[in-house]
Order: C-alpha cells, then sequence, then structure tokens
C-alpha cells in the first residue's frame, strides 16, 4: 500500500468510501433522511474534488489517499481551513467502507462509532 497525495484520479473513490462510512457510521443513530442529506453535501463528487483543491491550496491542510492494488482504498483529510482543526479518516477493508475515525483535533472522538 503507498500513500500519495489525493487528486482528481481518486475522487470517485474517495466519494464512495466516505458515502459508504457515513452511513455505516449514523445507521441506527440519526434519520436516514438526514444522512442522505448530509452524504450528498459531503460526498458527492463536486464536493470531494472542493475538499482536494481546497486542501492544496493551502499549507495548513492535507489530504491524502491510501493506494493499494486495487486502487485508492482510504483516504485522510486534515485541514484547519474552519473554526476548528478535523481530521477525516476512512479506510476500505474488503467489503464496505468502516469508520475508522472522525474527531477534531482536540483528541475527542465526534462520535462513537
Amino acid at each position: 500500500m503507498r500513500v500519495r497525495p489525493a487528486g482528481a484520479r481518486g475522487v470517485h473513490r474517495i466519494a464512495q468510501i466516505g458515502a459508504a462510512a457515513m452511513r455505516a457510521q449514523y445507521e441506527g443513530l440519526v434519520d436516514p433522511v438526514a444522512v442522505e442529506s448530509a452524504v450528498a453535501q459531503l460526498y458527492s463528487i463536486d464536493a470531494v474534488a472542493d475538499g482536494i483543491g481546497s486542501c492544496s491550496r493551502t499549507q495548513s491542510a492535507e489530504f491524502l489517499v491510501a493506494v493499494g492494488d486495487d486502487g485508492v482504498v482510504g483516504y485522510l483529510r486534515f485541514d484547519s481551513l474552519g473554526p476548528e482543526p478535523e481530521l477525516h479518516r476512512s479506510l476500505r477493508r474488503g467489503g464496505p467502507a468502516q469508520v475508522r475515525d472522525r474527531q477534531p483535533a482536540g483528541g475527542r472522538p465526534a462520535l462513537d462509532a
């Protein structure tokens, strides 16, 4: 497995992995309509591409992908573009994407999955 900066060729896989992870993370906890609304907002192709672009234009952000034999298998995004730094990461392991963690930089998980 290699780790490299995210780019245009990984956008579709990042969107797929992120959407699947979000659905799995909030299943049974949050109204499915709200989850799908968040997925559409955060993991559309345009939203992921914008996120990669935003991270590439600043030194205070990173958007990396893990690449295996089958292409992109996970991602990590760290940024301090908003009021608080955030870390987002997800890794696909064999089947559907599994949420690994999502937490503010302060170290407390936003949701225990």
